[in-house]
């Protein structure tokens, strides 16, 4: 009769303590429990130095300036007359040569990429690692190089065979 009666004490004192356990690992061991993601950071600047490369073969096909072709003639001076508005308007030349704005943004991308792995590592609250530094087996480490590109419009080349999935950035333990 006795008996009866305890299955419901210990039914509850074992949903308290569960509870415990859950509060604990939450608050007390996770915060002090390293956690290490992976960035293949060689290949972000790969990938990154083939889209350059790329960008500037464009570049070189494209036609001459039109900036040069619209230039009034050297002895004309730009002058239709004296008082007379020019039968050519001014062209202003543009901001920046397409090779200059490739070479400034590729002289930008790490800092840039800097700035990403910060973001990435804060969000997922894990320390981030190049994956050249890992040595063994790092399927059970999250990679977040997909996750990087991007963040950085840099497109990945995805290797025969692999599967990489890109991880979200919630930690799943």
């Amino acid at each position: 009769m006795q008996a009866v009666g305890l299955v419901p004490v210990l039914l509850v004192s074992a949903c308290v303590s569960a509870f415990a356990l859950g509060v604990y690992d939450q608050t007390v061991r996770q915060p002090r429990t390293p956690r290490i993601a992976v960035v293949d950071i060689a290949r972000l600047y790969a990938a990154a130095e083939s889209q350059a490369r790329a960008r500037l073969v464009a570049g070189a096909a494209l036609p001459a300036s039109p900036v040069a072709a619209a230039a009034p003639a050297a002895g004309s001076g730009g002058r239709a007359g004296a008082g007379q508005p020019s039968a050519v308007p001014p062209v202003t030349p543009p901001a920046m040569p397409p090779e200059l704005a490739t070479m400034r943004e590729m002289s930008h991308f790490g800092p840039r990429l800097e700035g990403v792995l910060r973001d990435i590592s804060t969000e997922c609250r894990c320390v981030i690692a190049a994956m050249a530094a890992v040595v063994g087996e790092v399927a059970s480490v999250p990679d977040y190089t997909a996750v990087a590109a991007g963040r950085l419009a840099v497109p990945l080349p995805v290797a025969a065979g692999s599967a990489l999935l890109a991880p979200t950035i919630r930690w799943a333990p």
